[in-house]
């Protein structure tokens, strides 16, 4: 989490190397440490997941779901 930025007073920016980043902009202070803890949970879940016994095409296509959901889940 970063303060002051040129875009907005925090953002969060996050991310699974070779899968994704993100980054979000974010207004008060409560609402972003509320965000980052919501977001790290989320992210824990997304390296969690049992993709056995999978072949790798099945394994990307799991993997873009989680992101493309985190994504729309934290805009």
């Amino acid at each position: 989490m970063e303060r002051n930025t040129l875009i907005a007073p925090f953002a969060i920016t996050c991310g699974c190397y070779g899968l994704f980043f993100h980054t979000r902009f974010i207004s008060t202070d409560g609402e972003a440490r509320s965000e980052f803890e919501e977001m790290k949970v989320e992210l824990g879940l997304m390296v969690d997941l049992n993709c056995e016994p999978a072949t790798s095409e099945q394994i990307d296509s799991i993997l873009m779901e989680a992101a493309s959901r985190f994504v729309d889940r934290f805009p």
